[in-house]
């Protein structure tokens, strides 16, 4: 007699034969499982999200559709179901196709049961051991795990870490982090998350970049069934995912005008319907948004929504370029050669004087991003214990380009900066403090956007880096600046003078 499993889990029998599904009911029951039946893709669909079983066992072909579309749809909707695909055509070609598409196994008919049970017993263990929990948790979309993702010593370093725990302090605040491309915008993301009171719940990341226009509202809201063609199942859409965590809008400033109008109404209300529904859905969901545009341009210019923009950059943070970083890009580099030297089994120990100096002079249009690709490519190449510029350092020759010269225009330009914590008191001008009070306030502004830059000018009321540098030399403040920033701050300092 078969040992019986102690604790009852469902699993999903999707096939549209009818002598099979039933062979597999009294099976199933008799192990101990508790079995749910479903002929078609939309019943199976319907089905899962009733009764979100433990497994399911499912038909490649379906009347209403693939097999495989309905497992790629239970998968996205709950990661660690097991998925195993029942097939009547065993060839390399199924096995692919299922391994593929996450399927977590594929049995061929005629069913052989015993090669089921331990299958069965396999993936879905009779007690939840720590063993399980791990396998199932490997398999959900997990963020960044924290601070210690954040590499560096840098100033820029420390800026960055500083916000991430303020942002992950302030618990429902929308944040809105700009950059350019590669420098680890979802990084940041991510760390704020598992850093924050909300880590033990979901962090959902969508593209808005790769948004279909036409699903939208789908992707984001969720739908109903019958909503729309193909719509055969009810889904939950972004948001809703998101419930109690983090939601990622990355790319949020290629998000088309009707989709900032939809997300402007339910970051205000903070609630919304799903696509063919009539009932309003609450939720409780802390909104981070990326982007590598300039989102007061893309306002100036009309792209994008001011009211959406204001809303977004409660708390906002620029990411500075890995250029400004200083040696934060030699540690990255020792980092990358590290873990990713332990996933193709390379034990490198250092790279060449040359190729640091390399990686020093190089322009890192990519930032961090690109850093890691040419370090994962000379790990490849290289056959020695040490990564060389001659052999394996694969680096663009192309210089990088000269910053423009400020003009008397650039001086009289204006930005505006939202920073988590306002330096000057409401009302109060800097030029309106005291001596010490104005170079106290000067070196936080330093610190908090990396080196002399508009945006620490503006945190100051100074509008621009160029009267940003008059303040410097006047409070005779430039051998501070040089030691904080001993390259950039003293050529612009000289170049001043």
């Amino acid at each position: 007699m078969k040992e019986k499993i102690l604790v009852k889990k469902k699993i999903l029998i999707v096939d549209d034969e009818s002598l099979i599904r039933w062979s597999l009911v009294k099976t199933l029951e008799g192990w101990g499982y508790v079995p749910v039946e479903a002929a078609t893709s939309a019943a199976a669909l319907e089905a899962f999200e009733a009764e979100r079983p433990a497994a399911v066992l499912l038909d490649i072909t379906l009347p209403d559709g693939s097999g495989f579309d309905v497992l790629r749809e239970i998968k996205e909707r709950s990661p660690e179901t097991v998925v195993i695909m029942i097939t009547g055509n065993v060839d390399v070609g199924t096995a692919v196709n299922s391994f593929r598409a996450a399927a977590d196994d594929f049995i061929a008919k005629p069913i052989d049961f015993n090669y089921l049970e331990g299958l069965l017993r396999r993936l879905l263990p009779a007690d939840p051991s720590p063993a399980m929990e791990h396998r199932r948790s490997s398999r959900r979309p997990q963020p960044p795990t924290g601070l210690d993702e954040i590499v560096g010593k840098s100033l820029a370093k420390d800026s960055i870490i500083k916000f991430i725990r303020q942002a992950a302090a302030a618990g429902n605040t929308s944040v809105l982090l700009q950059g350019e491309s590669g420098t680890g915008k979802e990084l940041v993301a991510g760390a704020i998350h598992s850093t924050s009171s909300r880590a033990a719940h979901p962090f959902v990341a969508v593209n808005c970049g790769a948004l279909n226009p036409n699903l939208m509202g789908s992707e984001l809201f969720g739908h109903e069934k019958g909503a729309f063609t193909g719509a055969v199942a009810r889904r939950s859409g972004a948001f809703e995912r998101a419930d109690g965590g983090t939601l990622l809008l990355d790319e949020i400033g290629d998000l088309p005008p009707e989709g900032q109008v939809t997300l402007l109404r339910v970051l205000q209300e903070r609630r919304f319907e799903r696509v063919g529904g009539e009932k309003a859905i609450a939720v409780d969901v802390r909104v981070i948004a990326t982007t590598n545009r300039d989102l007061k341009t893309e306002v100036a210019q009309g792209r994008f929504r001011e009211d959406l923009y204001f809303r977004l950059s409660v708390m906002p943070f620029v990411l500075p370029p890995l250029r400004e970083r200083g040696e934060d890009v030699l540690l990255l580099a020792e980092h990358f050669i590290t873990t990713l030297g332990a996933q193709v089994s390379k034990a490198m120990r250092s790279l060449t004087p040359e190729a640091r100096d390399a990686l020093m002079k190089h322009p890192w249009r990519g930032n961090v991003r690109e850093l890691r690709n040419v370090i994962e490519s000379a790990l490849a190449l290289e056959n020695s214990d040490q990564i060389t510029l001659e052999k394996s350092l694969m680096l663009d020759s192309t210089p990088a380009e000269a910053p423009p010269k400020e003009t008397a225009a650039d001086a009289e330009q204006t930005y505006t900066v939202e920073d988590g914590g306002a330096l000057l008191p409401e009302g109060v001008k800097f030029d309106d403090l005291a001596k010490p009070e104005k170079r106290e306030a000067i070196l936080e502004a330093l610190k908090r956007f990396g080196g002399v830059n508009d945006q620490a000018a503006v945190l100051l009321g100074l509008d621009t880096r160029h009267r940003l540098r008059r303040r410097i030399e006047k409070l005779d403040m430039g051998g501070e600046v040089k030691n904080l920033y001993p390259r950039k701050g003293r050529q612009k300092l000289q170049k001043r003078r």
